[in-house]
Parts: structure tokens; C-alpha cells; sequence
């Protein structure tokens, strides 16, 4: 890994930290959300892309929005939205604070 690398990757998981995410995958997850738009990303395409079981990535994804159950809540970085098409579909695409800590990691979108 270069200097430059590790200098982006420290500032990515310590703008992560600031953020209230706990771990790896929470981080890894909600990188992967920002790469998709306005449009966002569902369980299934983390669940795809990781090798996940669907419960991982359900909690991970819940975990980013701002309540991640009825007991505790998420660090309020994605939003969720239900598909036109089929409720069944949770969308989950990044909202102003969590576009606002992108910028601050640096990372394109």
C-alpha cells in the first residue's frame, strides 16, 4: 500500500469512526451505497457484491438509516425507500449527512 493509499483509507475509516460506524462492514456497505446515485442500492445488490448472508446485509443497511430498531438507533447516513414496482424492495441511497461524510472521506461517488 502506498503513503497515499493508507493516508485515504486512515481518513476514510476515522470519518467512518466519527460517524458512529462500528464495523467493517457497515463501512464497506455504505461506500457501496454512495456508488449508487440517487437511485441507491437494495439488500440483494450487498448481498451480491459482498458474499453477505441476508441478514448481515439487512443489518448493515438498517444500521446506516436512522433507526435501526425499536431499540436503537442508526447513524442516519442512507436513506430507505420502497420500490415503485414491488414493496417487497427496500432502496437504500445516501441523504445530505451522509453525502456531507463521502465528501469528507474524499471518495468519489
Amino acid at each position: 500500500m502506498t503513503p497515499t493509499n493508507y493516508t485515504a483509507s486512515t481518513r476514510t475509516l476515522k470519518v467512518a469512526l466519527s460517524h458512529g460506524m462500528e464495523s467493517i462492514n457497515q463501512v464497506l456497505v455504505f461506500l457501496y451505497i454512495a456508488q449508487g446515485g440517487t437511485r441507491g442500492m437494495t439488500v440483494s445488490d450487498v448481498m451480491s457484491h459482498y458474499g453477505m448472508s441476508q441478514s448481515a446485509a439487512s443489518r448493515a443497511c438498517r444500521f446506516l438509516t436512522s433507526v435501526f430498531n425499536s431499540e436503537r438507533q442508526g447513524v442516519d447516513l442512507v436513506e430507505c425507500y420502497n420500490d415503485s414496482q414491488d414493496r417487497r424492495i427496500k432502496w437504500f441511497r445516501l441523504n445530505p449527512k451522509g453525502t456531507k461524510a463521502i465528501a469528507e472521506m474524499g471518495s468519489p461517488r
